[in-house]
């Protein structure tokens, strides 16, 4: 599923009743009900630390990783994110 698709499922109102991911999207929109938190889609041209970020998870072999300290490829990344650049698809 597309990460657009899914942003839609969350932040939408429709019936998921017999969507296969039923309890993960009525979890995902209680808790974004419960905090001051807001879900949006962001073309991975315009947030290339959280692509960068899908693809160091890719490369890992545990379940679940917690990052406290952003890698070193990530760095510049976020420098790039917070300066608004944006990068053609496919760099």
């Amino acid at each position: 599923m597309d990460s657009f698709n899914a942003n839609e499922l969350v932040n939408g109102d429709d019936d998921v009743e017999h969507h296969p991911d039923k309890i993960l999207i009525e979890d995902c929109r209680t808790m974004l009900r419960e905090s001051n938190y807001k879900l949006s889609h962001i073309l991975k041209e315009g947030n290339k630390c959280a692509d960068t970020l899908a693809l160091y998870g890719g490369l890992q072999h545990e379940r679940e990783l917690r990052i406290l300290i952003p890698p070193n490829e990530v760095v510049e990344d976020m420098i790039a994110d917070l300066q608004r650049t944006m990068f053609p698809r496919g760099s």
